[in-house]
């Protein structure tokens, strides 16, 4: 039993169910209403200094800050984050999606109030579920553009480069910011990552060893050195005159100094 599953024996009862779908339902009410009123979603995001002058609420309501102001592409975003916070509930259990969540949410919170980070919303968050979708899914496709099936490891792969490129040549929040959503994917997976990439090491291993196997020679004329790799044709006899049973060509065979 690792120790993800002992705190989920010992807290499992804390979990909030069907999590996603209040979440998605928050971001789509905040959506609407910023419709009405633009600057609602100013509200929403974590500001430590506003925190402190008493608006608490903010605490929570930076994890449903609606994902786009386009209405298209809100109600896209939100299903995507709904159909892969659903799959991960079902795949895992609701105490561990709860967790894997809150692990990047507390942080980004000690990032904030940490002091390089300004402000905080969900994009970072919702990033990580997507990257724990895509190792747990990675033939899933995605309709990118709405057109081009895309599988979502490739997806993937190409938002570890953009973290990459952002965390070396970025300012120290955004570092930050990457460090405090991913931490979340390590805990969850990193073994599994250890694993894959021992698992691989030895594959390579061996697939070296084979290819080294087979460029060696079997058989070898004791004189030309000729062997069957450079003659698939050429046939060899043993020689039972010579004392360690050497193997010759057959233009050798009858035509050497016996050892």
């Amino acid at each position: 039993m690792n120790k993800i599953d002992k705190l989920e024996k010992k807290f499992g009862g804390l979990a909030i169910h069907n999590l996603t779908l209040i979440l998605v339902a928050s971001q789509a009410l905040c959506f609407l209403l910023s419709l009405k009123a633009p600057s609602f979603t100013d509200a929403l995001v974590l500001t430590p200094e506003s925190v402190k002058q008493g608006q608490v609420w903010r605490l929570i309501t930076f994890m449903i800050v609606p994902p786009a102001t386009n209405p298209i592409f809100a109600f896209f975003a939100v299903y995507i984050f709904y159909l892969m916070g659903t799959a991960l509930e079902q795949e895992w259990t609701v105490f561990k999606y709860n967790l894997y969540l809150f692990i990047a949410y507390s942080l980004t919170i000690v990032s904030v109030f940490s002091g390089p980070v300004p402000t905080a919303d969900n994009v970072y968050i919702q990033s990580s579920v997507f990257l724990a979708f895509a190792f747990l899914f990675p033939e899933f496709e995605f309709l990118l553009f709405f057109i081009l099936p895309v599988k979502v490891k490739y997806l993937a792969c190409f938002t570890w480069f953009i973290y990459g490129v952002q965390f070396l040549s970025g300012p120290t929040s955004q570092r930050i910011m990457i460090i405090a959503s991913t931490v979340n994917f390590f805990v969850f997976f990193g073994q599994d990552l250890i694993y894959s990439i021992k698992d691989h090491a030895r594959k390579r291993e061996f697939e070296k060893k084979v290819e080294k196997k087979n460029q060696q020679s079997i058989h070898e004329c004791n004189v030309c050195h000729t062997t069957e790799k450079n003659d698939g044709d050429l046939e060899f006899r043993v020689c039972s005159k010579c004392s360690n049973g050497q193997e010759y060509c057959l233009k050798h065979i009858k035509n050497h100094e016996h050892v």
